[in-house]
């Protein structure tokens, strides 16, 4: 386990070193998150001038949501979500070959090739964002919420790395699966949305099939008492759980598909 730890930092080294040699557009990213985070609050301080709340998410809910949406997708970014960029380019230059004679779990190896570094930024702002809104309108949070805020969040982190695991598993299919990115993409960004706005079999579906719901949103939900049933404690860890066999099991059994280059 050490080994798998002192891979990843020094990957993550490197990935900073790369990033910092383009240091303009790594300051253009820090100004495009601030900019983008006031736009966001400017459309939660006018649709709350029209309606008091969004499905009882007051101003100071969905602040707390945002903040954790930022943090989530910052360490996302960090860590395993820059799989989905590139896997098709990894299998197809045959570097995937190589790395299956190394004696590394291949899923790792093909996760944490690289780190994203340009929202790396959003990871301050949601801290920032989550402790001046809790402070501001003195929300009291016991130890136990923020307990089941972590909990819940590690399993929202293992939920959507199986998501993109069992998304890219499908370049041993087709090779080529940069048309799937922008679908992720929109599903993805529907976990910062209060899960309340969608009914019925939408929210069965954003619950227990695709469970972005269960990312962000019920991390938030713990901390800011809107939590609709605590049930869903459970059942986020028991999906990330199942989720996680059943993506790891498809991975190894589709790269068996593998051809590699020149064979």
């Amino acid at each position: 386990m050490r080994k798998y730890f002192l891979i990843y930092f020094k990957t993550l080294k490197m990935s900073l070193g790369n990033a910092l040699e383009y240091r303009v557009n790594f300051y253009v990213w820090a100004f495009v998150n601030v900019v983008y985070f006031l736009a966001v609050l400017v459309f939660y301080k006018f649709f709350l001038g029209i309606a008091d709340n969004i499905t009882g998410w007051e101003l100071q809910d969905l602040l707390i949501l945002y903040g954790t949406y930022s943090i989530f997708f910052s360490i996302a970014g960090l860590t395993f979500l820059p799989m989905i960029y590139g896997f098709s380019d990894f299998v197809k230059n045959g570097k995937l070959q190589n790395c299956m004679h190394k004696p590394l779990d291949l899923l790792f190896q093909s996760s944490f090739r690289w780190m994203d570094f340009d929202d790396v930024y959003s990871l301050p702002l949601g801290l920032i964002i989550i402790i001046v809104t809790i402070i501001n309108y003195d929300i009291k949070i016991s130890v136990a919420a923020v307990l089941l805020y972590i909990f819940t969040f590690l399993c929202g982190l293992l939920i959507l790395y199986s998501m993109v695991i069992l998304v890219t598993s499908l370049a041993f299919f087709y090779t080529d699966i940069s048309a799937v990115n922008p679908l992720v993409w929109e599903v993805i960004e529907l976990s910062k949305y209060p899960s309340g706005i969608f009914k019925g079999i939408w929210k069965f579906v954003l619950t227990f099939i695709i469970p972005v719901g269960l990312m962000t949103v019920l991390p938030a939900s713990l901390v800011v008492g809107l939590v609709e049933n605590w049930w869903y404690v459970i059942i986020s860890f028991v999906i990330a759980v199942i989720l996680y066999v059943v993506s790891r099991t498809v991975f190894y059994r589709t790269v068996r598909r593998y051809e590699g280059v020149g064979i």
